[in-house]
């Protein structure tokens, strides 16, 4: 003998949200939607499982089909009828893990504006105001130090007026997984704004996301422009998305030297070059770096400019070399 009446439906609430294993945060039995950040490199979409207060409810998990991606969680209560949703939304921590590739180049070759990779920096003001919207700071990746800018629309960077007409060309490492315009200025006195000219560096070859990219821009660019390299003074930067910086510097093009060797005379044919070369030696990038050791076959290289370091008879010699 009892008394009874029709079971009250608990509804479409949530007694659990987790995300691979560990309950997400700020979990809330009535919060319909989620914002959750991975960290970069991530490429696995998240297992997602939910747990209703009412146990005679019904979960039904939608996972994203990539990162960035939002995964949704269908949940239907017991009288069949009732139905809510909820939704996490994945993204990707846009600061990279892993520090710019490090400098090859020796201190005597290079004016550097900004590099944990050289003592002496010339950089004096790294985020002026010049009513800019980017949110500017500085910050460590893997011990190294870098720029982070973030919702890039322009940036500037100031040190004193520099002569660098005696270098060869300008290098930058980016990093960035969502920018989709970035343009680069080398920034000289005397030159009017409407002037400046910019290196579109989205639109060039080696343009990539999700990688630290390394950038060497021929001084030339500018020059031939009208640019007075020997009162250069500001870099600026503009584009979209969030970019990374470090290892901004001038550097000689090698041709006398790779590091702080000198070159004596050396005759290097054919040059230019598809492959095979009459002398064989240790052959380094424009960025200084080594990528083929002794060797007289560049067949496997990509097109550009190269530098061939032969050691002979006690003798050095360093020499510019285009594979074709």
């Amino acid at each position: 003998i009892y008394f009874w009446k029709a079971p009250t439906v608990a509804g479409t609430q949530l007694a659990d949200l987790t995300v691979d294993g560990s309950t997400i945060a700020d979990f809330g039995a009535s919060k319909t939607s989620y914002s959750v950040e991975l960290s970069f490199g991530t490429t696995t979409v998240p297992t997602v499982a939910a747990t209703t207060a009412d146990t005679n409810a019904s979960a039904v998990v939608t996972a994203a089909t990539s990162i960035p991606g939002t995964t949704t969680i269908a949940i239907t209560a017991a009288d069949g009828v009732t139905t809510s949703t909820v939704s996490i939304a994945f993204s990707i921590n846009s600061t990279p893990t892993t520090a710019a590739p490090t400098p090859a180049w020796e201190s005597d070759d290079v004016i550097s504006v900004y590099s944990d990779a050289y003592t002496t920096n010339i950089a004096s003001n790294l985020n002026p105001g010049w009513g800019q919207g980017t949110a500017m700071a500085e910050i460590e990746i893997a011990g190294n130090n870098n720029m982070e800018y973030a919702n890039l629309d322009y940036q500037g960077l100031e040190y004193p007026e520099t002569d660098v007409s005696a270098m060869g060309y300008l290098h930058l490492d980016y990093f960035t997984i969502d920018a989709t315009a970035l343009e680069f200025f080398l920034v000289t006195n005397g030159v009017d704004e409407t002037d400046e000219n910019a290196y579109d560096i989205a639109a060039s070859e080696s343009f990539a996301t999700g990688q630290w990219v390394s950038l060497d821009i021929p001084l030339t660019f500018n020059s031939d422009a009208g640019q007075d390299l020997s009162k250069a003074f500001q870099f600026k930067t503009e584009g979209n998305g969030t970019v990374y910086l470090d290892n901004l510097y001038f550097f000689n093009s090698g041709e006398a030297g790779v590091g702080s060797v000198k070159a004596e005379a050396l005759t290097v044919a054919p040059n230019p070059t598809s492959g095979l070369i009459n002398v064989a030696g240790d052959v380094y990038n424009v960025s200084g770096q080594r990528v083929l050791t002794n060797s007289n076959d560049l067949s496997g290289l990509p097109s550009g400019i190269y530098f061939i370091k032969v050691i002979a008879n006690g003798n050095v010699s360093t020499t510019k070399i285009i594979k074709e």
